[in-house]
């Protein structure tokens, strides 16, 4: 479902990156309320644009910088990643470690979890349990009013924004 929105200006050449990034990623396998969700967001954000120091909420912080430079998708990272980093972490804890957003289960200890916690990554957690998800996914911040928001929430598991997690817990 593309929701169409109507502007009195045509959309920045920043926005149309995003806007055609988002559509050459597009996941045809993903439950219906998840596509109804990153279309919402993605039609939020074409509508919002990039805040200005125009905006009140904004006139002291130019956003600029963040408009002009292109964020590719994430890949996991693991590559570059020192597993050595994550040794002293623990201490007998469970350490759930995401790296460019994503779970990463090779640097993590979930050894100590309780009985019946489990992590998983967000695309995990979509493929085996999605109705775990819906009621939480995208909910605590409103896509209709942050254009960061509204990003974010279109690429939901695809990592392209530094504030996306990838960490997804379930009891069994």
């Amino acid at each position: 479902m593309t929701q169409v929105v109507e502007r009195a200006t045509p959309v920045s050449a920043h926005v149309a990156r995003y806007v055609a990034d988002y559509h050459a990623a597009k996941t045809p396998s993903q439950p219906q309320w998840l596509t109804a969700l990153r279309e919402n967001a993605l039609a939020s954000f074409e509508r919002l644009g990039f805040p200005t120091t125009k905006l009140e909420q904004w006139r002291f912080t130019s956003v600029a910088p963040i408009t002009e430079k292109t964020f590719p998708l994430a890949t996991d990272g693991l590559g570059a990643v020192n597993a050595g980093l994550t040794d002293s972490l623990s201490g007998g804890a469970a350490v759930a470690v995401c790296v460019n957003g994503r779970f990463a289960p090779s640097l993590s200890s979930l050894s100590g979890l309780p009985k019946g916690v489990q992590v998983l990554s967000l695309e995990q957690a979509l493929i085996s349990s999605p109705a775990l998800v819906e009621p939480y996914l995208a909910k605590l911040a409103a896509s209709d009013a942050n254009a960061f928001t509204s990003t974010s929430n279109a690429s939901a598991n695809r990592s392209r924004m530094p504030a996306v997690t990838g960490l997804w817990l379930r009891s069994r």
